[in-house]
């Protein structure tokens, strides 16, 4: 039987966890995302010395590369991510440009903040 490259041993586990997991996600960006986190997480517990050599190193690397690409998946489903093209066309509408013009009532968050001043100086941390 043919040795297998670490290489190859490394792609198959995120190919496995990828389609296992994640087979759900058609965007392609996120795929590439989720194939790259799962690769360095793969070579960073290869190279970070923590495998113990008494456990299998198969399920040691695929528990890390399917934790850290549930973890990907969880804080990008978080993300609000904006389509590029739907706001393109709302850039003719009248009206638009307007909302982005706004004014600040500095009085007003003085006065909010200073309802919470118990806790601390909230209102140099809002102007910031």
């Amino acid at each position: 039987m043919q040795e297998q490259s670490m290489y190859d041993f490394v792609e198959n586990i995120v190919t496995v966890v990828f389609y296992k997991y994640f087979s759900y996600v058609t965007n392609e960006q996120t795929k590439q995302d989720l194939f790259q986190e799962g690769y360095l997480k793969a070579y960073e517990l290869l190279n970070n010395g923590n495998y113990d050599p008494s456990m299998s190193l198969r399920n040691f690397i695929y528990t890390g590369v399917r934790n850290t690409m549930t973890n990907y998946m969880y804080h990008h489903k978080k993300e609000n991510h904006v389509d590029l093209d739907t706001l393109d066309k709302y850039e003719n509408i009248v009206g638009v440009d307007d909302v982005l013009d706004y004014d600040i009532d500095i009085d007003l968050i003085k006065r909010i903040t200073n309802k919470y001043k118990t806790n601390g100086d909230y209102f140099s941390s809002v102007m910031n």
